[in-house]
């Protein structure tokens, strides 16, 4: 249980020695506790940094994802009145159609009809002309009957008044 002075010292030296080394451990651990700390106060910064970053994108996306929303109800609107105002235009014109096929109906009828009247009065101008023939001959044929008739009256009123005879011959002429 005696110790020497000697050993006593060694003793205290080599504590001192141990406890050096303990503190510089604990002051190495320390810093290093240090410099953890900084790393994880960097981390959860860095980490909270991108919490509000992505938080503001999630809003950004979901304020753009509202406007196409928006857009796309008014695109649909606008889609719908499109459809309903083709729908009516449709609707025209297939009035518009059969109105024209009724009045090229009723253009073919009244050309079928002008035709046949055309050719019916072509006809009768023809008729008309060949009567007009037949009357002018038969005008001409009156006319010179008349002529003769009149040559033959002057000359009988011409031994009437005269009074000579004529050879029977001459008056039968």
């Amino acid at each position: 249980l005696f110790r020497s002075q000697h050993e006593d010292t060694n003793d205290v030296h080599e504590l001192l020695e141990h406890l050096d080394r303990f503190q510089a451990a604990l002051d190495e651990e320390v810093e290093e506790l240090g410099k953890v700390r900084t790393h994880t106060e960097c981390v959860t910064r860095g980490y909270h940094d991108r919490v509000m970053r992505y938080q503001f994108e999630v809003t950004e996306k979901q304020d753009l994802l509202l406007e196409a929303e928006r857009e796309r109800k008014e695109l649909h609107g606008t889609r719908q009145r499109a459809a309903e105002e083709l729908k009516l235009q449709q609707e025209a014109a297939d009035e518009a159609v059969e109105s024209l096929e009724s009045l090229r109906k009723l253009i073919d009828a009244d050309e079928a009809r002008s035709r046949h009247d055309l050719a019916a009065v072509q006809f009768d101008t023809r008729a008309c002309e060949m009567r007009l023939a037949e009357l002018t001959d038969q005008a001409e044929h009156g006319a010179r009957e008349n002529a003769r008739l009149r040559a033959r009256a002057n000359q009988l009123r011409d031994g009437i008044v005269v009074m000579r005879p004529r050879p029977i011959d001459a008056v039968m002429i």
